[in-house]
């Protein structure tokens, strides 16, 4: 039977579960504050009902709802749905203290309603795959997992990089190991606030004598996610990532740090000194557009083909410098030479 799913919050995950749910034919309503982000929608999605206030769409008693508002919104907007006894499906992180989850937990046990978080990687054919193998006992005794998540990712306000990254590898290691861990300890550093944490360390301790740690940080120069199991036996490793070192040696590094330095401020800089300064500020701008693209979302297999595009954009712009700026003066100069004559 299908189900009518109403989307709380149309944002920058909330257009993802938008999108799935109406490829499922489950999209029922949205919420979004945004008055002509929400009318984008109820346009895409014909038939789909569109509120701007989460109590109308709390009134009509849909059956389901998804909550994908920023994270220090998920408690009140949560706790408002479960206290009617909808059942709720909450984006990570549930909330920002373990008090509220907790709570949340409860509540949804005294009025019956279904509570679910969004962890999405347990879907994963990968790390479903190395779940099968460890269960298979082919790996052995399973001692040890380590699981990082980089990124060069949005600095929040309100939320630290455990909420916002950890959730996915905690998730993800309670799965393969089948147990919650036993034992938890982080630590963390703050760079860029005094409120929230941008990089974090956590040692987890789960039954049997597995250990675990999780590295988190939302100033890498990479966008970075992997996993590795080490047991008695063999190694397992799941890594999806793209760096800004990827799909090239130093020999390319520093060949385009030439070319861009060249063709950017040949003209300026003459000596030898400047042309090494050149070089530097070449490098620089070569590793922030690639940093660009894969923020973007570019395909880290193809960073070959990126890497050898940006050097073939960098060496066509002494010659469209040439055509297109040395016209002009040299016609100039003509008009000059004919007045003289």
């Amino acid at each position: 039977m299908k189900k009518n799913i109403c989307v709380i919050g149309g944002g920058r995950w909330g257009k993802n579960h938008i999108r799935t749910l109406a490829g499922l034919g489950c999209l029922a309503a949205v919420v979004e504050a945004d008055a002509g982000r929400l009318k984008e929608y109820t346009e895409q999605y014909p038939g789909i009902k569109g509120y701007t206030d989460i109590n109308e769409a709390i009134a009509c008693g849909y059956d389901g709802y998804t909550v994908a508002l920023p994270a220090e919104l998920h408690y009140p907007a949560g706790k408002k749905l479960l206290e009617k006894g909808l059942n709720v499906m909450l984006e990570k992180p549930m909330t920002l203290t373990a008090a509220q989850s907790a709570e949340l937990v409860e509540l949804a046990r005294d009025t019956g309603a279904r509570l679910m978080v969004g962890h999405v990687l347990l879907f994963h054919p990968a790390y479903r795959k190395i779940k099968e193998v460890i269960d298979s006992g082919r790996l052995g005794k399973l001692f040890y997992l380590y699981s990082h998540r980089l990124n060069l990712g949005t600095v929040r306000t309100e939320e630290s990089v455990f909420p916002s990254f950890a959730p996915h590898d905690i998730s993800v290691l309670d799965y393969l190991t089948g147990s919650p861990a036993c034992k938890i300890e982080a630590k963390g550093a703050k760079f860029l606030q005094d409120k929230v944490y941008d990089s974090t360390l956590t040692q987890l301790e789960y039954p049997g004598n597995v250990h675990a740690h999780i590295y988190n940080i939302v100033l890498g120069l990479a966008v970075s996610n992997a996993l590795v199991a080490l047991s008695g036996a063999l190694l397992s490793q799941y890594q999806g990532f793209a760096d800004v070192g990827m799909g090239r040696g130093a020999i390319v590094i520093g060949l385009a740090a030439v070319i861009i330095g060249e063709a950017v401020f040949g003209r300026i800089f003459h000596n030898f000194a400047l042309k090494m300064v050149s070089v530097s500020l070449g490098a620089i701008i070569y590793y922030i557009v690639i940093q660009l693209v894969l923020t973007l979302g570019f395909d880290a297999n193809l960073l070959k083909l990126l890497s050898a595009s940006v050097v073939a954009v960098f060496l066509a712009v002494p010659y469209w410098k040439g055509r297109y700026f040395a016209k002009p003066a040299a016609k100039k100069a003509n008009k000059e030479g004919a007045n003289n004559a």
